[in-house]
């Protein structure tokens, strides 16, 4: 049992941490250029104007993918093996800050295009700020948990 708790902490949590983050914030910054392209297109309007939100808006997506990255840094509590040898401590470490607030979002999204009648644009860029991280999150804790087991069956779970 000593190997498995020096093992665990020489684990490349960094290489999953940059899984989790890299390709989802491509896509979601590709996900606001589509959405400034789209608004240009079909946003008409004599007193504001799209160019006058898009500064916002996109230091909105840039705060959005801080905020995310912030809260998935707690995968690397995995490197303690009290943390990583436990199932259900891993998946916690790794999903719970980031969902909860990528969860909250996504609630946002559907009460905002219920009650208030949202465009579908704003709903198209809602999304593509939140499924990107949490199906990240999703694959690379699989990969992370059978890396784990393959190394170590006594921590898989």
């Amino acid at each position: 049992m000593p190997e498995l708790a020096i093992k665990a902490y020489t684990m490349p949590l960094s290489r999953y941490y940059r899984r989790i983050l890299f390709i989802p914030t491509l896509l979601v910054l590709g996900g606001f250029v589509a959405y400034a392209i789209y608004q240009r297109k079909t946003y008409k309007s004599e007193w504001l104007t799209a160019e006058s939100f898009e500064p916002l808006e996109f230091a909105m997506v840039v705060a959005h993918c801080l905020i995310v990255s912030g809260l998935c840094t707690t995968v690397f509590l995995n490197r303690r093996p009290e943390v990583s040898g436990n199932a259900t401590s891993s998946l916690l470490s790794w999903f719970l800050l980031p969902i909860i607030y990528l969860g909250g979002l996504l609630l946002e999204i559907g009460e905002s295009y219920s009650i208030h009648d949202a465009q579908p644009a704003d709903v198209l860029l809602g999304l593509s700020a939140t499924l990107p991280y949490i199906v990240s999150l999703i694959v690379t804790f699989i990969q992370y948990r059978r890396s784990l087991k393959a190394h170590h069956p006594r921590a898989g779970g």
